[in-house]
């Protein structure tokens, strides 16, 4: 089944032939991966960090995030899919690929990611901004972050009109905005 929430879409559990099916299996074998890779404590907190999986986290972990006021930094937002996509696109740059073809690779890859994570609205007008940035690469243009935004909030409220509305919405979208203005 499919929970479809105002600010995300969860797959719980599908039959095994379903497309979303594939998608929460690579969820789980990504999050697998990190386990036996890291272990520990390490990997709970790697998990909240790359998949918004909680259930890792040690009670003390979590309870230490909780009183520094940084647990919601365990929830897939717009700074995870920025920090992502900027650390791998220079990693794609240092290794020689060119700014377009690592902009191709880079819109790719925040497809799967916002696939992989739900489609929250922080990581969906994250998602969109980063592709409009990496778009104009390809078209050698130059990114405006003013309309990327602009952008992303006319998609998502085309695709759900109610978000117009939804506190998560409107929390991510003014944020973005303030700080893109006062910066």
């Amino acid at each position: 089944s499919v929970i479809f929430s105002p600010d995300s879409v969860q797959v719980i559990h599908t039959d095994a032939k379903h497309p979303l099916a594939a998608i929460l299996r690579l969820q789980k074998s990504c999050e697998s991966i990190v386990t036996k890779e890291i272990g520990g404590d390490a990997a709970g907190l790697m998990n909240g960090l790359l998949f918004s999986d909680k259930s890792g986290m040690s009670d003390t972990i979590y309870e230490n995030f909780r009183k520094c006021g940084l647990l919601h930094t365990t929830a897939v937002s717009g700074m995870h899919v920025s920090l992502l996509t900027g650390a791998l696109f220079s990693v794609l740059l240092l290794l020689g690929f060119s700014r377009r073809k690592s902009a191709v690779v880079m819109i790719v890859f925040v497809l799967f990611y916002m696939t992989l994570i739900g489609f929250s609205y922080s990581v969906v007008r994250s998602g969109i901004m980063m592709i409009t940035l990496f778009a104009a690469y390809l078209f050698k243009r130059q990114g405006d972050s003013l309309n990327a935004l602009g952008l992303s909030a006319l998609i998502i409220v085309l695709i759900h009109p109610y978000a117009a509305i939804d506190v998560s919405f409107l929390l991510s979208f003014f944020a973005t905005l303030g700080m893109m203005l006062l910066f």
